[in-house]
C-alpha cells in the first residue's frame, strides 16, 4: 500500500512539473520564434483615442506627414471609434473632450531603430482653443 501511495505522489509532482515547464515553454516560445526571424514579438496595443485592445490586423488609421527628427501624425481612431461605423467614443487624452466626427487628434510621432513613439498634443478642438488663447494673449 505504502509502494502505490509513493508511486501516485511521485507521478502527481512528475505531471505538475511536465505542466509547469509546459506553461513556461508556451509563454515564451512566440518570443524566441520571432527572434529568430528578426522580428519583434508582437504586443497588444490599444487606441490612443477609445482605449479598445487592437486585435491583430486591426489598425488605427492616421496620417504622418515628412519631417525630422519628429513628425507630425493626424490620428483618426480605430475600427472600434472611428465614425460612421465606430461604436466607441472618441476621447482626447489631452482635454478629455469627445473628439468631434471631422476631428483628430494631432501629435509628434518619433522613430527610432525598432520603436516608435507618439507624443499627443492634443485634439482638433484643443490646439484650436490654445491657439485662440495664444492669439488673444499678444
Amino acid at each position: 500500500m505504502n509502494v502505490v501511495i509513493q508511486t501516485v505522489v511521485l507521478a502527481a509532482i512528475g505531471v505538475a512539473l511536465l505542466s509547469v515547464w509546459f506553461v513556461i515553454f508556451w509563454h515564451y516560445m512566440p518570443k524566441i520564434r520571432a527572434n529568430k526571424k528578426g522580428e519583434a514579438p508582437a504586443k497588444a496595443r490599444n487606441c490612443p483615442l477609445c482605449g479598445s485592445l487592437l486585435a491583430r490586423g486591426e489598425v488605427v488609421k492616421s496620417v504622418v506627414f515628412p519631417g525630422k527628427p519628429d513628425r507630425i501624425m493626424h490620428v483618426f481612431g480605430c475600427p472600434h471609434c472611428l465614425p460612421p461605423d465606430g461604436e466607441l467614443e472618441r476621447i482626447c487624452p489631452v482635454c478629455k473632450k469627445t473628439v468631434q466626427v471631422g476631428g483628430y487628434v494631432i501629435g509628434r510621432y518619433f522613430e527610432a531603430p525598432g520603436r516608435h513613439h507618439l507624443h499627443v498634443l492634443g485634439c482638433t478642438s484643443c490646439r484650436e482653443r490654445k491657439g485662440r488663447e495664444h492669439t488673444e494673449a499678444s
